[in-house]
């Protein structure tokens, strides 16, 4: 659907488990801004990044962007807020180690608009494919 309509808007919602699974992993280094780059942002938001210029074809003119470490209080940032925007879309990229939950469960929500379809995947099992109704002038 994407390669066949301009996509106009995506969002993306990846808040994974807390910083916690890094040192039960024997990962601690990703903790250490100087060893990982960052936090949520730079491990996870940057795939979204990838996602955005991939189906919008179209590279970002504008970005803002906000990030917190208020939940853990590390170096790093456990949750960041992303939005991007090129001259065709918009994107808005939510990312976090907020989730109080076991590896590998998430809370996730990904959404993509295109000037036809609007596709929202709630979980690895569940997509939604909505079809436009009605034109505006």
């Amino acid at each position: 659907m994407v390669a066949e309509d301009a996509v106009t808007h995506v969002s993306f919602r990846y808040i994974g488990g807390g910083p916690y699974r890094y040192l039960e992993s024997g990962c601690a280094w990703m903790l250490d801004p100087k060893l990982s780059g960052g936090g949520s942002a730079i491990n996870l938001g940057i795939h979204f990044v990838d996602m955005f210029r991939t189906f919008t074809r179209s590279e970002p003119q504008q970005v803002v962007s906000l990030m917190g470490s208020s939940t853990w209080g590390l170096p790093n940032e456990d949750y960041a807020s992303m939005i991007l925007r090129s001259d065709t879309s918009v994107c808005t990229i939510e990312t976090g180690y907020t989730y109080p939950a076991k590896m590998g469960v998430f809370d996730l929500r990904f959404s993509v608009r295109t000037a036809r379809h609007y596709v929202v995947a709630r979980s690895d099992d569940v997509v939604e494919i909505h079809r436009r109704k009605g034109v505006c002038p």
